[in-house]
């Protein structure tokens, strides 16, 4: 077992498949595939098994099913961005050098994204934030045995609109910092670029799904309101 762990719930156009061989990297990697089809570069996967489900679900089913606890730090990507294995280790590394309990990257500007907070800014190394989305969120250890604990099979749907607010609430972090005293960023000296926009509530209710029923458990049922709020920019001089 390797220092780290990325996880990628993949479809079929996965962009992971042609980034190369990722063997020698000290992270493991995970892919779950999501449906009936078959994926290329999986033969040097840490784990490489079949779980239906959106997202979240397929996460939760996941990390019941395997012992994840020795990995310093995880990594949740989806599959439409494109990065490359080299930046994938330099964001782990950044983690820990930074002292950091959940972060994601930015994205590229030219790129899809949902949130203004994620945007890629230029001369910045990282931003402080009290959350992150749910795109591609990266956690520590302790970070990931909070956020994780027992919500995601309580998702009504799994796509996980609004989780956002529920893991600032859990990490007690709207400082910047959580109750373990990790710091919360988005990186902007390592981002990544969306390839495609995120699908929206009306998009799935066009197809007949109700990506939203996730969004009003967690804010209508539970009360875990998405207040989303960069605390400071922290310039790159490295």
């Amino acid at each position: 077992m390797k220092k780290n762990l990325l996880i990628i719930a993949a479809g079929p156009d996965a962009l992971f498949q042609e980034w190369g061989e990722y063997k020698d990297y000290d992270f493991d990697v995970a892919i779950i595939r999501w449906g009936d089809f078959d994926l290329k570069n999986i033969e040097d996967a840490a784990y490489y098994e079949s779980i239906t489900g959106y997202k979240f679900h397929i996460i939760d089913k996941f990390r019941k099913k395997h012992d994840i606890s020795q990995y310093e730090y995880i990594w949740c990507l989806d599959d439409d961005c494109i990065s490359t294995w080299d930046l994938v280790e330099e964001t782990f590394k950044f983690m820990k050098d930074e002292n950091l309990d959940m972060a994601q990257p930015a994205l590229e500007p030219s790129g899809c994204w949902a949130w203004e907070q994620t945007k890629c800014v230029l001369g910045s190394k990282m931003r402080i934030s009290d959350c992150v989305e749910i795109m591609a969120p990266i956690f520590s250890q302790r970070a990931w045995q909070v956020c994780c604990d027992d919500i995601l099979e309580k998702l009504p749907f799994g796509a996980g609109y609004y989780l956002e607010g529920y893991w600032k609430a859990k990490l007690e972090s709207r400082t910047g910092t959580t109750k373990f005293g990790g710091r919360v960023a988005i990186i902007d000296r390592l981002p990544v670029y969306h390839t495609k926009p995120a699908t929206s509530p009306a998009e799935w209710a066009a197809r007949g799904l109700d990506a939203g029923a996730d969004g009003r458990y967690l804010v209508a049922e539970l009360g875990y309101q998405l207040e989303w709020n960069i605390l400071e920019t922290i310039p790159d001089h490295d």
